[in-house]
């Protein structure tokens, strides 16, 4: 993920995936938000986008809730990523522009070799390590605590 919006686009993909396998309430535009740091305009861009490629559903009409279109749990994380960064590696054409093929196939062998490293890595296993990640450093935080 080489930039902001990639990583806050998968980041609230991984927010709605985490709420739908946990079975609580879906997300909502001011949590987003809230947790991004983003302007209403920002967030809901993300989120159109996001609905539009197939990923989420909005469900509910006064703050309305951000769903998985199915259950991602098993999806590979790197399906997403390379739906976000595809987006972003769409080049215009431009009259007499030589370069662009090569470009382009240059993107491409960068997201064929990402996608390789990360084929296994599913929705349902990222979440799985973030918990383990968290427990760790609340235990951590507990240890420092108690040598004080």
């Amino acid at each position: 993920m080489g930039d902001y919006k990639t990583y806050i686009t998968i980041r609230m993909m991984l927010d709605c995936v985490e709420a739908f396998i946990r079975k609580r309430p879906p997300p909502v535009l001011r949590f987003f938000c809230n947790k991004y740091e983003l302007t209403d305009a920002q967030a809901s861009g993300i989120l159109n986008w996001l609905i539009h490629e197939g990923f989420l559903h909005i469900v509910g009409d006064r703050n309305a809730g951000y769903v998985p279109t199915r259950d991602f749990s098993q999806t590979p994380v790197i399906d997403i990523i390379n739906a976000i960064e595809n987006q972003n590696r769409r080049i215009p054409k431009a009259p007499d522009d030589i370069c662009r093929e090569f470009v382009q196939g240059m993107l491409g062998t960068i997201a064929e070799h990402c996608s390789m490293i990360m084929k296994d890595l599913t929705f349902a296993m990222l979440i799985e390590k973030i918990e383990q990640q968290r427990g760790i450093e609340r235990k951590n935080k507990g240890s420092q605590r108690k040598k004080k």
